[in-house]
């Protein structure tokens, strides 16, 4: 009625082709997890002036939402250090309007979604033309945030250094860059 039940024989090969199989695919996840699996957004190019201040504009690009946001921008003034001329940097922050968010929604393609939650504005009212005007200053935007799923950081930054990225117009509407007429 009740059989005994035979322990396995393993070899040693078996043993280690076993291990090797666990090790490849572990690798294999924790690739998945670590590569693909991070926050990706898109920072504009350029940056829009209407309505007396300055606006940029960041795209979610991933299929989670991103958590956790944190946008910071600033007056980046290159000087050189003696005795090689090498440049440093003074970073001074710049007043944005809106720096810290809870979520940037998720990207969804146009047929899918309604609007275009995933595509945000961040603005600030200190003059970026004139800061650019001067040729050893720069501004820079440096976005902190978490996906959605795994819960993974990434930071990620864009440095405007000249006065053709200023464009005296509104972004257009969604995940494209372009300006309107």
């Amino acid at each position: 009625m009740f059989e005994l039940i035979k322990p396995l024989k393993m070899n040693t090969t078996s043993i280690v082709c076993a291990i090797g199989c666990n090790i490849i695919s572990s690798l294999i996840f924790l690739f998945i997890v670590l590569f693909l699996l991070k926050p990706r957004i898109r920072i504009s190019p350029f940056i829009c002036n209407y309505d007396g201040s300055f606006h940029i504009k960041i795209v979610n690009r991933s299929f989670f939402s991103a958590f956790d946001v944190k946008i910071e921008m600033f007056q980046l003034q290159r000087y050189p250090v003696p005795p090689n001329g090498k440049m440093n940097g003074k970073y001074e922050p710049i007043e944005l309007k809106l720096n810290n968010l809870l979520q940037i929604p998720c990207y969804r393609p146009v047929w899918w979604r309604e609007d275009a939650k995933h595509a945000i504005r961040v603005r600030t009212y200190k003059n970026i033309r004139d800061i650019l005007n001067e040729e050893q200053n720069s501004v820079v935007i440096i976005v902190s945030l978490k996906h959605g799923l795994t819960s993974l950081t990434k930071v990620f930054n864009h440095e405007y250094s000249d006065l053709t990225q200023i464009k005296d117009n509104k972004f257009s509407y969604g995940t494209k860059f372009g300006v309107l007429n």
